[in-house]
C-alpha cells in the first residue's frame, strides 16, 4: 500500500494531479428534470443544480400501441424515467410504476419510447443528458 501511494505521488509530480474518481464526470451525469421548474431561469428554460437548462424538444414521437395480449383489460398505466442523450436519442429507460407489472403495457411503452427523438438539452450551449418522467395511460377506444 505504501509503495503504491508513493508511486502515485511520484507519478503526480511528473504528470500532474492524479484523479481518484469514477469514469463518469459531472458533465456526463444526466441532469434530473423530473420535477424541474423555471425558477429564476429565462422562459423556456428549467432550473437545475448545474444551471439553467434549455430542455430538449421532441422531434419524433411514436405512440405506444395497446397490447393485443391485454385486449381483455380496459386500461393500463405505465410510469417511467428515461434519459435523453446528448445526441437526442433515448438512453436508459426505467419502469417506475405499472398497473400490471411485467405485462405487455410496459413493453409497448418501452418499444415506442426507444424510437422517440429529441433536440438535445443544453446548458450555455453545451449539450447535456437529462432525465424525464413519463406517464402513459392506455384506454380502449
Amino acid at each position: 500500500m505504501v509503495k503504491s501511494v508513493a508511486a502515485l505521488l511520484i507519478l503526480s509530480m511528473i504528470i500532474g494531479p492524479v484523479a481518484f474518481s469514477s469514469e463518469t464526470t459531472p458533465r456526463d451525469t444526466p441532469i434530473d428534470l423530473r420535477d424541474a421548474v423555471q425558477g429564476s431561469c429565462k422562459k423556456g428554460q428549467l432550473s437545475s443544480d448545474r444551471g439553467c437548462v434549455n430542455a430538449p424538444q421532441i422531434r419524433k414521437q411514436v405512440r405506444p400501441r395497446f397490447p393485443k395480449s391485454a385486449r381483455h383489460e380496459a386500461e393500463g398505466r405505465v410510469v417511467l424515467n428515461f434519459t435523453v442523450q446528448v445526441d437526442g436519442t433515448v438512453g436508459r429507460i426505467e419502469v417506475v410504476d405499472s398497473t400490471r407489472p411485467g405485462d405487455d403495457f410496459e413493453k409497448a411503452v418501452i418499444d415506442a419510447l426507444k424510437q422517440w427523438r429529441y433536440s438535445p438539452a443544453s446548458i450555455a450551449g453545451t449539450r447535456v443528458p437529462v432525465v424525464f418522467r413519463l406517464k402513459i395511460d392506455f384506454t380502449k377506444q
